[in-house]
């Protein structure tokens, strides 16, 4: 599979849990908690199957890495990485910042990737040597030329993260430094922005 023939297929599957994110969103769903503050629920899982199932039926040779069931296939060489929900917390509380992550990995490189928002109806995808694009327009990152005037996005640590002295230092020095900081809860969603020029910085 090309990286173009990968792409496609990636925004195929990130279409189609989007459309059941949006059948599934406003209901209630049954709640896993893996870990303080990271949230997981029914609909993740039933997202996820659908794409493993989806993922089955493609002839290519290749593994599936989920983040809620975790790796199926032997082939180490094209790796499909897929986050059904990236922002649950957000999507259970009704907080519009959630997305579908799909990517393929070869030889642990990503080639493809698609990230879908369900909210805003926006799909950004890109593919190796082909460019990044939203709803089929090419992306920029942003030109600002410094950081005092660069808007930066972040993701907290999930809470008693032992490393989340170090982190909130780090946060301290930033946002002295910048004209703003941002936390969607969707990192996915935040990587897509700083493609698109939407922020400056991430980390």
């Amino acid at each position: 599979m090309s990286p173009r023939e990968a792409r496609a297929f990636a925004c195929t599957l990130a279409r189609e849990a989007v459309q059941l994110l949006r059948e599934g969103a406003g209901q209630a769903h049954a709640v896993h908690h893996k870990a303080p503050g990271d949230w997981a629920s029914e609909l993740d899982l039933r997202i996820e199957d659908q794409l493993r199932q989806a993922h089955r039926q493609d002839l290519s040779p290749s593994r599936f890495l989920g983040e809620e069931g975790g790796a199926n296939g032997t082939n180490k060489d094209f790796v499909w990485v897929v986050d059904p929900i990236d922002g649950s917390m957000n999507l259970l509380r009704g907080y519009p910042q959630y997305s579908v992550s799909i990517a393929l990995l070869q030889r642990d490189e990503p080639i493809a990737a698609c990230i879908a928002d369900p909210c805003r109806g926006e799909v950004f995808s890109a593919a190796l040597g082909q460019g990044a694009t939203v709803n089929g327009q090419p992306l920029a990152v942003a030109r600002t030329a410094a950081l005092r005037q660069a808007m930066a996005a972040t993701v907290f640590p999930k809470p008693h993260a032992p490393f989340m002295d170090a982190y909130l230092a780090r946060f301290g020095a930033v946002i002295n430094e910048v004209a703003g900081v941002r936390r969607s809860g969707s990192m996915a969603l935040e990587l897509a922005y700083l493609a698109a020029g939407r922020v400056d910085v991430f980390w």
